[in-house]
């Protein structure tokens, strides 16, 4: 056995005679001294196992005697632990602790159960203890972890996903905001994890569009709207209205969200009007996801609204108008003369992201010119700028 190995088996000893010790007659004073060292000892032990993924018996067993501990601390330790090795094996121990007395101990039981449940195995039992748990369970923190949690699960019964797929519904409209972000983030998981297989059913689109409502500009209104509009996308189900709505939102991320359905969305009308909307928001990375979707969807509106994000003070929104005018905009003179007065401006201390994006552009509308700019790309101090005079 390894020396590492050695002392895990004597901080284990230690954890465990200081817990005994009042039983077998050790003095308080000393089972008192003892007891927080050890403890302390024996929860470094455990982060050691943790961060090994178990990868010795040793250290499994150090886990396993972790979750058994009256200590609160070391519980949600060993058991997150334990969630993350992924291992089927070890998931009837873990359920144990979903009837744990701590709320925070049964949270991190639950997310450790769907950890340990992702590599195989009889989901049944365990889908029917978490759905058992989601009906009784007292707290809501622990019930929209418990909801979260059903969503991520793999499952291969169809009937079994739509049976929780129907259920986490029912609680999208829950007055508890801890339960409402659980049951759309689930639904979420399901839809990016199974939509391919298994489309998301009439209903609960219907509820996720209704989840795209929640008020307020607090951490969980704002991620229980990301979540409804992502699942909405991935499933295919962005309608119009919740475009429309969704890029009228407080939070950009939401209105990002709503620019990627107009890139993904089929047979979406007032596509273009929406997309013209999303280049002027007033968030960079909105911007960016408009001109990605203008890319794709908003050539019969025209170059100008390229030629006008060049010139945006975002870099990121600046430079990739530079790449769409090369690759969506005809080869106009007034284009091409503009691109090339930016490619012309390179020099030696300067900005170079932006002549060196017009460089690559000005080559696809005209080579000739393109051709008499390369020697001062390729001869530039900055690699970056030779490897684009190269391009």
């Amino acid at each position: 056995m390894s020396s590492w190995s050695n002392q895990i088996v004597r901080v284990f000893i230690a954890f465990v005679l200081s817990a005994v010790a009042p039983a077998i007659g050790m003095p308080i004073e000393s089972a008192a001294q003892n007891s927080s060292a050890a403890t302390l000892t024996f929860r470094q032990a455990m982060l050691a196992a943790e961060d090994s993924r178990a990868a010795d018996p040793v250290s499994l067993a150090t886990l396993l005697t972790g979750i058994e501990s009256p200590n609160e601390e070391i519980q949600q330790i060993a058991v997150r632990a334990l969630g993350r090795l992924e291992r089927f094996n070890v998931s009837d121990r873990i359920a144990r602790l979903l009837e744990a007395d701590q709320p925070a101990v049964r949270r991190e039981a639950v997310n450790a159960l769907g950890q340990s449940l992702q590599r195989g195995g009889d989901l049944s039992d365990y889908v029917s203890m978490l759905l058992a748990r989601l009906e009784n369970e007292r707290d809501p923190e622990v019930r929209g972890v418990i909801a979260e949690t059903l969503g991520r699960l793999p499952y291969l019964d169809s009937q079994t996903l739509q049976r929780v797929e129907l259920i986490l519904g029912s609680f999208t409209s829950s007055v508890e905001p801890a339960i409402r972000l659980g049951a759309v983030g689930g639904l979420e998981a399901i839809a990016r994890l199974r939509g391919d297989q298994t489309p998301l059913a009439a209903q609960t689109i219907a509820q996720l569009r209704a989840a795209l409502t929640t008020s307020g500009s607090d951490e969980r209104a704002l991620r229980t709207r990301r979540l409804a509009l992502a699942a909405l996308n991935v499933s295919g189900s962005a309608s119009v209205e919740t475009i429309t709505a969704a890029l009228d939102d407080s939070d950009a991320q939401t209105r990002r969200l709503a620019t990627l359905a107009l890139l993904n969305a089929d047979d979406l009308p007032e596509r273009q009007v929406l997309i013209a909307k999303a280049l002027t928001d007033r968030s960079a990375m909105v911007r960016l996801e408009a001109l990605v979707a203008y890319g794709e969807h908003g050539r019969l509106m025209g170059c100008t609204p390229i030629v006008d994000a060049v010139g945006d003070q975002n870099l990121h929104v600046a430079l990739r108008a530079l790449d769409l005018l090369g690759e969506d905009c005809p080869t106009a003179p007034s284009i091409t003369s503009f691109v090339a007065s930016i490619a012309g401006g390179l020099n030696s201390d300067g900005d170079w992201h932006r002549p060196a994006h017009a460089l690559v552009t000005l080559a696809q509308l005209n080579q000739n010119r393109a051709a008499g700019l390369v020697p001062r790309f390729v001869e530039h101090p900055v690699w970056q700028v030779r490897m684009y005079g190269v391009r």
